[in-house]
């Protein structure tokens, strides 16, 4: 029995691989240990050599019976390629007036009418003025877009101030018609040359009937 078997080890081939980086081996798609010789049958055999971040090394192979063979499998390096940022979009903004104060998101711009590189996606603009009240606009900007933006806020209508001016008019007339006349609301005696009774009535300011009490 171990006659037969010495004779089928020594009909095995076997595979020394050697790599230029550290590298996994594998033959015929089943991983092996790199770090001693491969043992195969007799026949044709695919060798591979894996690492991440290198380009895998392939070789196929040829044994024979009890052949010994060495074997170099060189891996190069996959270079990391950055992925390309996308263009940015253009914005431009103008409105009506220049004390119109303009923000895009959330950052106060220095002028009135602006220009702005941005990136693709959701942007927020405001404009406000304080006797305009305040506009917002949001808006979806694409890679590579310019957008020509134009805002106006409306004027606001001022308050007539001749409703209160009438009313004003109106009180101090008033006030001086009751300054100056005096309602009475009783029988009112009086003494004086001519004593009597005065019935109700009106009296006005700078006349007092004589003896008035």
């Amino acid at each position: 029995m171990q006659e037969t078997i010495a004779v089928l080890e020594a009909k095995l081939a076997r595979v020394q691989v050697t790599t230029n980086v550290p590298a996994e081996i594998f033959l015929d798609g089943e991983p092996r240990d790199g770090s001693s010789p491969v043992v195969a049958d007799p026949g044709s055999h695919l060798l591979e050599a894996r690492r991440e971040g290198h380009r895998e090394a392939r070789r196929r192979i040829e044994l024979g019976e009890g052949e010994t063979k060495e074997v170099l499998l060189t891996m190069q390096a996959v270079e990391s390629v950055a992925p390309t940022p996308p263009l940015p979009a253009t914005l431009q903004i103008s409105t009506g007036e220049a004390r119109d104060a303009v923000s895009v998101d959330g950052v106060r711009q220095a002028h009135h009418r602006v220009r702005l590189q941005l990136s693709p996606g959701e942007h927020r603009v405001e404009v406000r003025r304080p006797d305009a009240g305040t506009r917002e606009i949001d808006l979806v900007l694409r890679a590579g877009e310019t957008r020509d933006l134009r805002i106006t806020l409306p004027e606001r209508t001022r308050a007539s101030h001749w409703p209160l001016v009438v009313a004003g008019a109106g009180a101090l007339l008033v006030g001086g018609v009751l300054a100056t006349t005096l309602v009475l609301t009783r029988t009112t005696e009086y003494a004086g040359a001519n004593p009597g009774v005065l019935p109700p009535g009106v009296v006005t300011a700078g006349f007092t009937p004589p003896g008035l009490r």
